[in-house]
């Protein structure tokens, strides 16, 4: 065996300063490594000159990135411990690697993270901690996953205090859910991701039935920045990206930055914050 090239990720461990990084998972995908770090970041980098490798994009996670898997031109991250407690997959656009971004986010409140993730077709299997067991979520459209399964296991059951058969229920039920079984009941706006951000950040919606939608990013002084969508959606989940870039096309300054919302006749806002 013959050292062929190494690289340092990110920086040492400083026992002064306290905490460490630790590289959590590595994914080789042809000329591509993906690796997911502890810190909650997924680090894109180009392996096809071992002696000279290089990281060519990062990718904010919302909490440590445990494990990673690639298939064509996606990657998805399990995510455990973020900011929001249910947060579990992350769908990451990987077809072209130096631009990889978050394509989509899906969260769970019956999970407690997720540990490890499966790949098999469109279909994403993954496995939680705090004895929460097994999930399938279809991948068909990465931009709207959906979970088609969802299990549990013994010890979920005794912490849960369930029968036997009411396991088996769970598992028949979950295997009809569909699409329409999911739609959400009201208008939501969720908290945008990665949130610090500094490129790219990703604003998720739910809408309960058809409506023309309109998101716009304001400043402090409630002065239009951008107007990321003004037409009509069906009923469902949708994720919006804003690149921090105003609508004349320059990049606007550090700070913080609201979203809103308008559907009919409902406003709905939450704030942002872009650190360049």
């Amino acid at each position: 065996m013959t050292f062929v090239g190494g690289m340092q990720v990110e920086p040492p461990w400083d026992p002064e300063a306290g905490g460490f990084f630790t590289t959590a998972d590595l994914y080789i995908s042809g000329d591509n490594g993906y690796m997911g770090r502890n810190s909650g970041v997924l680090y894109v980098i180009d392996i096809s000159m071992p002696e000279q490798m290089q990281v060519v994009a990062q990718v904010q996670m919302p909490g440590p990135a445990l494990d990673v898997k690639v298939a064509g031109e996606l990657a998805v991250v399990a995510v455990q411990n973020g900011p929001i407690n249910e947060l579990g997959l992350v769908v990451v656009d990987v077809s072209d690697p130096p631009r990889a971004h978050i394509l989509s986010m899906i969260q769970d409140e019956f999970w407690s993270g997720v540990h490890n993730v499966y790949l098999w077709g469109d279909r994403a299997y993954l496995a939680h901690s705090a004895s929460r067991g097994l999930t399938v979520v279809d991948l068909s459209d990465p931009e709207r996953p959906v979970i088609s399964l969802r299990g549990c296991t013994t010890a979920c059951l005794l912490n849960q205090e369930l029968s036997t058969t009411s396991l088996i229920s769970e598992w028949q039920v979950a295997t009809q859910v569909t699409a329409s079984d999911v739609l959400p009941d009201e208008v939501e706006l969720l908290q945008n991701y990665p949130n610090p951000f500094n490129a790219q950040t990703s604003i998720p919606f739910r809408l309960d039935e058809s409506a023309r939608v309109e998101l716009r990013v304001v400043d402090l002084l409630g002065q239009t920045v951008e107007i990321l969508v003004n037409e009509v959606f069906a009923a469902g989940h949708h994720t919006l990206h804003w690149d921090a870039m105003s609508a004349s096309g320059q990049p606007v300054a550090s700070g913080v930055y609201f979203y809103q919302l308008r559907v009919v006749d409902q406003v709905i806002t939450r704030r942002l914050l872009l650190l360049r």
